[in-house]
């Protein structure tokens, strides 16, 4: 059993050294019931270009009422956008301070309920369209690239004039193959001049921010659950525990959701093209 907890520990971590941000710390109280993560974190775009810096206060408060776990979760994000990227209206919409707030709430007889709506995890699910001759390659002489290939992308020509965009439309979890490119696809080779350019550009870079975010809170659960996979029904069953796994099983949650949302929105902008 020691030796499978350090094997899952060795793989998780792996996968958040891979996309680590600059700066994170959890810190929980002594009761447990109180949660306060702050991090700063340098943004880039889907090219790896420097996007810009986030600073994000996450505060979460647990109540545990007679069997009815409930969350109260605050997300106070700060951007600041790189001199190049300011003025830009897509990237101004897309990366504008904000305060999010949502509930959680796991009930005794094991509804999972959020923000006053319940959810069914199995009806959430979506039924996955992707086929392999429909992934689109990076073509060998973009001079301009980035996304993430399998899901959302973006490449350009040698003149940065033409630029190619492919995109799915939703994510699912399926099992223990977590975030996988679903729904519908769509491919636009468009000037740079094209009304919807700046928009998809900017909302695959929100993507692939959110995607990277999921995958770091996703390994952070595997840590300190001491699993070495979840699937989507696994990692809700934990949230409601005291304690890191669950409260890190809660943001991995919630950063899968902010991931299929600004998906379905690049889906959208590239698909109007």
């Amino acid at each position: 059993m020691v030796v499978k907890k350090i094997l899952a520990a060795s793989i998780a971590a792996s996968l958040l050294a891979s996309v680590a941000p600059a700066s994170a710390a959890i810190n929980e109280n002594a009761n447990q019931s109180d949660f306060k993560n702050v991090e700063t974190k340098q943004l880039t775009s889907s090219n790896g270009e420097y996007l810009g810096t986030e600073k994000k206060v996450v505060t979460i408060t647990r109540n545990d009422d007679n069997g009815n776990v409930k969350y109260t979760m605050v997300e106070e994000i700060d951007y600041t956008l790189a001199p190049e990227y300011q003025g830009i209206p897509a990237y101004e919409r897309d990366f504008k301070d904000r305060t999010d707030i949502n509930t959680y709430e796991i009930t005794a007889s094991n509804q999972f309920i959020v923000n006053n709506q319940e959810v069914s995890l199995e009806s959430s699910k979506v039924t996955s369209q992707v086929q392999a001759s429909a992934r689109v390659a990076l073509a060998a002489a973009a001079a301009d690239k980035g996304g993430i290939p399998t899901h959302s992308h973006y490449y350009s020509t040698a003149d940065l004039q033409t630029y190619t965009f492919a995109t799915y439309s939703n994510l699912d979890w399926s099992g223990t193959a977590y975030a996988a490119p679903a729904g519908s696809h769509a491919k636009k080779t468009v000037k740079r001049t094209n009304m919807y350019y700046q928009d998809a550009k900017s909302s695959i870079d929100m993507f692939t921010n959110d995607y990277n975010d999921f995958v770091f809170d996703y390994g952070s659960f595997l840590v300190l659950s001491g699993l070495s996979a979840a699937t989507l029904e696994t990692l809700v069953g934990w949230i409601p525990f005291a304690g890191g796994a669950g409260f890190q099983a809660l943001q991995a949650y919630n950063s899968y959701q902010d991931a299929k949302s600004n998906i379905g929105k690049a889906y959208l902008y590239v698909n109007a093209m």
